[in-house]
């Protein structure tokens, strides 16, 4: 077989992705936060672009048409609608002055009477070794060996640890910091005591049967028992954070009115841009600033463009997320339906992908609270089920569950029956699925003892 070598002709199709494009693609998938930071930047690398309340120039929009370059052709499309509402939002994002456990801690040892400057170290030392749940995560000879003091010594500021407010802080284990707090208390559960101390984890695995024959007690005392051990607090240095708090900017607001639902985008951290008409003249010139400012000026108008096309797009998404939800928005989540991102994509003429990043780490502000955008984004059971979401599911399982009582809990088979009879098939596997996912234990292990 002879090979040869031939140029030929196709023709085919294929996207250009210009850099206007890739700008607002880059630009839709922002929140609000991070559209901010970018734009920031984009100001201070780019000297045309300012915003409103930066601009000195009294020039308008009109005044600056003429000359071979047309600013108004450049800017056409552009417009300036600034929809605010999202409340005094600086207030919310004002930095807070929290108090964390270590912080806590420490202002108690001011009133110690009696403490050396080595006895001071160390327990500020042991304070620095506690984990978020206030558990001492340090050895007691290998703090004593960095410290340079004896194992008593470490072993003494431990114990004195331990009767710091909040109870139960600078334990070893959950054992030893359910132990703390009965002892702490004056007319401490002997009982309970005993068995946390040997049967922990027969109280874990709810084998209450167990404990009731080796302590010869009828189970209403086991259940006794184990109330009292509920009432304390498993982590208690958890009500203390050592973080900074993330508060949530809404991206789009969704308000009842009288004659209905608006929707507001919210661009209130959005800055306000437009052109800088001083470096109209350089433009005009031909010399050698023309083409950088040239080049400037169309990055300016691309990346205003592309914030406006985002503010459209998030509009028309969440416009057509409230029509599609409207019962969620009127009734709660228990009429929130199963929507896809194909649904809406179908509604507002735009791809999936588009879709996608428009909804993509942003939150939305209803009157039923704020929710992240894929909150909305469900599968459903089928047409069986009529299409209810799987979050609807759940929340009526859980539902049923907190309402069944105690003393003769629903198995899964029961609670698909309780969904057949509202018109909703689901298997049991399924309610079993979802239980496990929400955490709840079988109801062999919920039932509660009189």
């Amino acid at each position: 077989m002879q090979m040869a070598l031939r140029i030929e002709q196709k023709q085919k199709l294929q996207l250009a992705l210009t850099p206007e494009l890739y700008q607002s693609i880059n630009i839709l998938q922002y929140s609000a936060i991070d559209l901010n930071g970018f734009l920031n930047q984009q100001i201070y690398e780019n000297p045309l672009l300012e915003t409103y309340e930066e601009r000195t120039d009294s020039s308008t929009y009109q005044d600056n048409v003429k000359s071979e370059f047309s600013w108004k052709r450049e800017m056409q499309g552009i417009y300036r609608n600034k929809t605010t509402g999202a409340g005094d939002i600086a207030e919310i994002l004002s930095s807070s002055n929290e108090t964390t456990l270590e912080m806590h801690l420490i202002e108690q040892i001011s009133f110690i009477d009696a403490i050396t400057q080595s006895e001071l170290q160390t327990i500020k030392f042991l304070i620095r070794n506690l984990n978020e749940n206030g558990y001492l995560t340090i050895d007691e000879n290998l703090a004593a060996l960095m410290l340079g003091v004896s194992v008593a010594e470490v072993g003494n500021m431990a114990k004195l640890l331990q009767t710091f407010d909040p109870i139960g802080v600078g334990a070893k284990n959950l054992k030893d910091c359910l132990l703390i707090q009965m002892r702490h208390k004056k007319n401490h559960h002997r009982l309970a005591c005993e068995i946390v101390e040997n049967y922990l984890e027969d109280i874990a695995n709810k084998k209450y049967k167990k404990i009731s024959a080796i302590f010869s007690i009828p189970m209403s005392e086991v259940q006794e028992v184990i109330d009292y051990i509920q009432t304390l607090n498993p982590r208690p240095g958890e009500d203390f954070t050592r973080s900074m708090v993330n508060y949530i900017i809404p991206d789009v607001i969704v308000k009842k009115e009288h004659n209905g639902y608006v929707v507001q985008v919210n661009d209130y951290l959005v800055p306000d841009l437009t052109i800088n008409y001083n470096y109209k003249a350089l433009v005009e010139e031909d010399n050698g600033a023309h083409r950088y400012i040239q080049e400037k000026l169309n990055d300016a108008v691309t990346l205003i463009r592309g914030v406006e096309h985002r503010k459209t797009t998030l509009y028309e998404v969440t416009k057509a997320i409230l029509d599609y939800q409207f019962a969620f928005f009127e009734h709660g989540v228990s009429e929130l339906k199963a929507m896809t991102l194909n649904d809406i994509a179908k509604i507002v003429s735009l791809h999936e992908s588009t879709v996608s990043r428009a909804t993509s780490n942003k939150y939305i502000q209803t009157p039923m609270g704020i929710f992240e955008f894929k909150y909305f984004f469900t599968n459903g059971l089928g047409a069986l089920s009529g299409m209810k979401s799987v979050k609807s599911i759940k929340d009526k399982l859980e539902e049923i569950i907190n309402t069944e009582n105690k003393e003769k809990p629903l198995s899964d088979q029961k609670i698909t029956i309780i969904f057949a009879n509202e018109n909703i098939n689901v298997s049991r596997r399924t309610i079993a699925k979802y239980r496990e996912e929400l955490g709840i234990l079988p109801s062999s292990k919920r039932k509660r003892w009189k």
